[in-house]
């Protein structure tokens, strides 16, 4: 055997390994594998730059919520790189140090409505991992299967808000309480920012000052230290 080379837990045809096996090959990968070497710092860093800045969607096929707790590749990134699960799958030190990076560097952007269920698809440690959420152009989504990535305002013949406590969205007739789903951001222990797109800064703030929308999204996430960003529009 080359002792030079990195290995994987999962070679010699995926047989199962013993786990005195398996720890004899992550103790030869972390040994020989330059980028294992690296201080955690600087691997982190690396890390970041292939998992970090998504904006990450829920997956619209309701049979692969099982699996989204545990693959990327269920979710709809509307922006940034998809990152390839190979990159985890390269040995369990890399798995163990990256499977919560897309949680905690992530922006996640989930209609209301869905937000509860995908929230109750995750493990509690990628729950508690979620930084960022995003109210906006998810919201556009229709019954139907609309584009979620869709600004709210490309649809001005359909769409017309209402505030009263409550904003709601009128689509093809349907009224969505838009905010329903929002209490549960409080559920995301780790939360840090939430971001009001721009779609909402020019259809909310026209019926509602931000103070209002400000104070409405920390009673959602239960008065907590949490910044909240308003968009900037195009210039």
């Amino acid at each position: 055997m080359d002792s030079t080379r990195c290995l994987d837990p999962k070679d010699e045809a995926q047989k199962p390994l013993s786990q005195e096996a398996a720890d004899a090959i992550t103790a030869l990968n972390q040994h020989n594998s330059p980028l294992l070497r690296l201080p955690g710092e600087l691997r982190n860093c690396i890390f970041g730059h292939v998992l970090g800045d998504l904006v990450i969607h829920s997956s619209n096929d309701r049979s692969d919520s099982n699996r989204l707790a545990h693959a990327m590749d269920v979710y709809d990134v509307r922006k940034g790189v998809v990152p390839d699960r190979r990159f985890r799958s390269t040995c369990r030190v890399i798995d163990a140090e990256t499977r919560l990076l897309p949680f905690a560097l992530g922006t996640f952007e989930i209609h209301p409505v869905k937000l509860d269920r995908f929230l109750t698809d995750l493990t509690t440690a990628q729950l508690n991992a979620i930084t960022t959420f995003k109210i906006g152009t998810s919201v556009a989504a229709t019954k139907n299967g609309g584009d979620t990535g869709r600004n709210l305002l490309s649809q001005p013949m359909r769409l017309a808000y209402a505030w009263s406590f409550e904003l709601r969205l009128f689509t093809a007739g349907e009224t969505i309480a838009t905010w329903s789903g929002l209490h549960t951001l409080a559920r995301m222990k780790g939360l840090k920012r939430v971001v009001v797109s721009n779609a909402y800064v020019v259809g909310l703030c026209a019926l509602a000052e931000p103070h209002e929308v400000t104070e409405k999204i920390r009673a959602y996430v239960g008065q907590r230290t949490v910044e909240i960003i308003f968009e900037a529009g195009p210039e």
